[in-house]
This record gives C-alpha cells, sequence and structure tokens, in this order.
C-alpha cells in the first residue's frame, strides 16, 4: 500500500480546475483508514478524518489545497453507469 505522500506526489501541483486533480475510489473502510484506488490501479490508505463527511464505498474523491472533496458529479454518473450494466445483465 502506498502512503497518503505518495498521492500528493502522484497527483502533482493542485491546480484549480478539479479535473486536473487524481481522482480516487472509495473502495472500503478498515479501521480509521478508508482504502482507495486511483486513477493508475494502485490502492492507498486514507485517514478517514481526513474525508469529507458522510462519504462512503464508491464514491469518487479528490484532493484540493483544502483537503478532500467528493466529485457528486462524477459518483453519481458512475454509479448510473453501473446500475444500467447490471439491469442489462439481468434482463
Amino acid at each position: 500500500m502506498l502512503k497518503i505522500t505518495d498521492i500528493r506526489l502522484a497527483a502533482g501541483a493542485i491546480h484549480p480546475d478539479r479535473r486536473k486533480y487524481m481522482r480516487l475510489i472509495i473502495d472500503r473502510f478498515e479501521g480509521c483508514y478508508a482504502v482507495c484506488e486511483t486513477e493508475d490501479k494502485r490502492m492507498v490508505n486514507i485517514k478517514r478524518s481526513e474525508l469529507p463527511t458522510g462519504t462512503k464505498e464508491g464514491d469518487i474523491i479528490f484532493q484540493t489545497s483544502d483537503g478532500y472533496k467528493m466529485d457528486k458529479e462524477v459518483t453519481d454518473k458512475r454509479r448510473e453507469r453501473i446500475s444500467k450494466l447490471m439491469n442489462e445483465l439481468w434482463e
């Protein structure tokens, strides 16, 4: 597992446009950590206390200079796409 400092290095400089941030998907929670998947399929641990209140498994987050933010729009689109794929599978 990578450490949180590795994410900061991989993400590069903070940019005001959220599309420039490295996105992370919360895979699961283990104790006081969220196990997250990076865009390049690596797994990293982030302290739960650093995440926005109410984040849950499957949410997409990104790091800003103020901490982590949830990307609700991308999360909702991803959930819709997955739901559609599952419905097509079971039809």
